[in-house]
This record gives structure tokens, sequence and C-alpha cells, in this order.
């Protein structure tokens, strides 16, 4: 089954399991959002909490969310999903396994990015708080990110100690590095990241295409999905490559 085009912008309050759209999900799910605050304990996402399904695609959040254990922006827990093409705009607080888009994830995680600050204490990540083998790629963080254990810029930690994460970037200032790479704010306006991670990336034998990015430089401070084309040189202007 699948669902799809749904929204909340109203408070959600609950113990297990608890989103903003979808407290518990089974199933594909695109193009769904949320604007409203988020208060879990375990298993709280900003649209969805826990999720077993086998595509993620197209959902953002902008409101708060708070929890315990698997704590993240977008989704709470993915089991066995694979995401794609999630951002989150919105404070994501927790204890264990947060962050700014998936707080726990097991599938392949691409086309993301998180511009909310995290926070928590152990397993914390500006895109991931926690990651299985799965591959994390075209990627970025620029939201700040905080806390005392396992703490990375971009995941807080993954099973395969950060050999599975390709394309993914960083704001300078957001937290501790790990895998990835750091960039600065004058590096994400100029518009460099955006082609980089309009690249895409090979991971094994398996290209992921990265032609969802693009920015208009000059008005979009960072990349966007379904932005204006940018080419080498970094500029969205004309119709040619530069």
């Amino acid at each position: 089954s699948s669902t799809t085009n749904c929204y909340n912008a109203g408070t959600v309050i609950g113990n297990y399991y608890v989103g903003g759209v979808f407290g518990e999900a089974r199933g594909d799910i695109s193009n769904c959002y949320n604007t409203g605050t988020v208060i879990g304990n375990y298993y709280a996402g900003g649209v969805v909490g826990y999720a077993s399904t086998f595509n993620i695609s197209n959902l953002h959040n902008s409101g708060s969310v708070t929890g315990n254990e698997a704590v993240g922006g977008v989704v709470g827990y993915v089991f066995g999903g694979d995401v794609s093409r999630c951002y989150n705009t919105g404070t994501v607080i927790g204890v264990e396994y947060v962050g700014g888009v998936s707080g726990y994830q097991i599938g392949d995680f691409t086309n993301c990015y998180n511009m909310g600050s995290v926070s928590g204490t152990t397993y914390i990540g500006g895109v991931i708080g926690y990651g299985e083998n799965d591959p994390i790629v075209n990627c970025y963080n620029i939201g700040s990110v905080s806390g005392t254990d396992m703490v990375g810029a971009l995941y807080g930690a993954t099973s395969s100690y950060g050999n599975n994460v390709y394309n993914c970037y960083y704001l300078d200032t957001c937290g501790t590095a790990k895998k990835g790479y750091s960039r600065t704010a004058e590096q994400f306006a100029s518009g460099e990241v955006a082609y980089q991670l309009s690249q895409g990336s090979i991971v094994s034998i398996y290209f992921y295409p990265g032609d969802s990015w693009g920015q208009t430089i000059g008005t979009d401070a960072y990349p966007v999905l379904d932005g204006a084309k940018v080419y080498n040189g970094y500029t969205s202007c004309g119709d040619e490559e530069k």
C-alpha cells in the first residue's frame, strides 16, 4: 500500500510511535509534510514516528520534534526502507539516536538535507543519528549538532564506522567532523556544493543520481531539491556550462 499528499499543522503528543502525520507507517510514503509540534518518548518523527516501508520520498518537516529515543526531524526510526528527497528545518531534541532527518536508519539514504539544530546525548547526527550498513549518499547538513557521545555533523555513528558515506557535505561551523566534506557558508552560497551534489555518486557498482539538486545563486543560500541547475563554475545563469 502507499500514502501520498498528506500534511499536519497541529500539535501531536504521545509516548510510542509519534509522528506529525503517521505514528507508524507500513508501505510507501511520499509528498507529505508537517509544520506542527511533535512531542513523544520513543520513535518520534516530524512526519513519521516508525516506518517499516519500501520507499520514503519527498517528505519535509518544519515543526519542532522532541523525544527520548529514535528521534528524527522527518522520521524517528526506519526499518528497512529507502529514504530519499527528504529534508528538515525544525529543531530536533532527544536523548539517544537523534538525527536531523532520521534518528535510526536501516536502508539507503539519498538526496536529503537538514537545516535545523539537533541536540541530545548519544548517537546524535546532523542528518542521521545512527545508520546501519546501507549507504548515505548525496546529503548535507547546515544545522548545529550537540551531544556528549557519538556526535557528528552528518551522523552520530554507523555500523561500518562511516565507510558508507559518499558525496556528503556539512557547514564548517555545525559540529564535530567525521566522514563527509566540510564547506564554508560562502562555498555553499556559491553553488559549489549544489554542483557537487548534482553529480551523484557511485557506490560499489551502483550509481546514485544527484540531478534533483539545484540552486538559484544570489537567492538560495544553500542547495535545494528541484532548484535551478548549477553548472561547473558554480553559476545557475545562462544555458551553457560556465
